[in-house]
């Protein structure tokens, strides 16, 4: 069962990783949510028992997934509220029951991802010998996914300094701002919550890193390596690495026309994973002006979880959402458990100014198991053990 258990969150989290850019399922979800299943039929009475012993967590949790499928009540894509009520189901109701197995998978997945970095790295890196600027992506994986996956490991890294370094390394090369300012909040947090002072450094260094990044890129497309690599590299895309700007506007305008769409159902929102919907009816319809839909219509979400919730589910799913987010937080405190709560930390940071990875993008199961990991009650008498 261990080898079993090794084998398959390796192969599940590198093959995630490849199709991650693609829009298809992550093997990742799928990996967790059958990890639980195998739990409940290979043990239903402890999956009862700890079902029970967690009836507070529960009842919350099924309060907030009821209170966001109201939302397909102002849906006009009704299969898409199915499709994401059902996702973010499966990770709050069922992955909790994969603490029953006798294995920390967190573990098995940073060193799948360590091995498959490098070889992000050793594929990527020459692409910073062209002569206009790239972030750090490959296989078609948004370097706002990168950058947060390799801020999460490197938090998860910590106590490896060399790994901490590498991983931070490769997410500054990604220039996602969201990420390195994730990475550095939560780094702090751990420091208070551990009283560790000596975290404090190690907390400005993504954002130091990405600051010289683009100095130290231009040292390296003068040296003898990029000279000989030239022939060797495909054709990338400019991008943006610019670390800071003052302001994005098409970010405003995604909250403004997400606050439009509140305001045409403010109870229950126009429908769980709807806004490019709404929005393209919202643009035909003449109700948002051109900018908001030049911003709106190439965007799946409004890249922004706590507008694009209140949008899509209303002011009812996002008090609900509020109450189970001050629920968990409130149970990661109380753990003691500052790794976990620093994660937590990470992924919402980040949900505020992307999409909600909280949930559903960007390894959200690993999340979800890290973030309840050792938090919930498991049963204990002879019989219910560990699978």
């Amino acid at each position: 069962m261990d080898k079993i258990l090794r084998i398959g969150t390796f192969l599940a989290f590198t093959s995630g990783l490849l199709l991650l850019g693609k829009g298809i399922v992550n093997p990742l979800d799928i990996f967790m949510i059958l990890l639980a299943l195998f739990s409940i039929i290979k043990n239903p009475t402890a999956s009862i028992l700890f079902l029970k012993k967690n009836r507070e967590y529960y009842v919350i949790a099924s309060a907030f997934l009821f209170s966001i499928s109201l939302s397909f009540f102002g849906a006009q894509d009704k299969i898409e509220v199915l499709k994401n009520l059902f996702q973010i189901s499966a990770y709050i109701l069922l992955i909790p029951l994969t603490f029953t197995i006798n294995r920390d998978i967190t573990e098995d997945a940073k060193l799948a991802f360590i091995l498959i970095s490098v070889v992000f790295f050793l594929y990527s890196f020459p692409l910073f010998c062209t002569q206009k600027p790239v972030r750090l992506s490959i296989f078609g994986i948004h370097p706002n996914a990168l950058g947060f996956i390799f801020s999460l490991f490197a938090l998860l890294s910590l106590k490896n300094l060399p790994v901490f370094l590498f991983f931070s390394f490769l997410s500054s090369l990604t220039f996602s701002r969201a990420s390195l300012l994730a990475l550095s909040l939560s780094l702090l947090s751990l420091s208070i919550l551990e009283r560790k002072p000596r975290v404090i450094p190690l907390a400005f260094l993504p954002i130091l890193l990405t600051a010289f990044m683009p100095s130290l890129i231009q040292i390296y497309k003068n040296s003898n390596v990029c000279k000989n690599t030239k022939g060797f590299l495909p054709s990338p895309s400019p991008t943006d690495i610019r670390l800071v700007r003052i302001y994005d506007f098409d970010r405003v305008r995604l909250i403004e026309a997400s606050l439009k769409m509140f305001f045409k159902n403010p109870i229950t929102g126009v429908g769980l994973g709807n806004f490019n919907l709404a929005a393209r009816n919202m643009c035909k319809n003449g109700e948002l002006d051109k900018a908001q839909c030049s911003a709106s219509l190439p965007q799946r979400d409004a890249h922004n979880f706590i507008f694009g919730f209140l949008s899509e589910t209303g002011i009812v799913g996002l008090l609900f959402f509020l109450i189970f987010w001050g629920f968990l937080f409130k149970l990661l405190i109380s753990s003691g458990d500052s790794l976990g709560t620093s994660v937590f930390i990470l992924s919402t940071f980040m949900s505020l100014l992307h999409p909600p990875i909280f949930f559903t993008r960007f390894m959200g199961p690993l999340v979800w198991y890290i973030i309840l990991k050792d938090k919930l009650k498991i049963s204990s008498y002879e019989g219910s053990g560990k699978v």
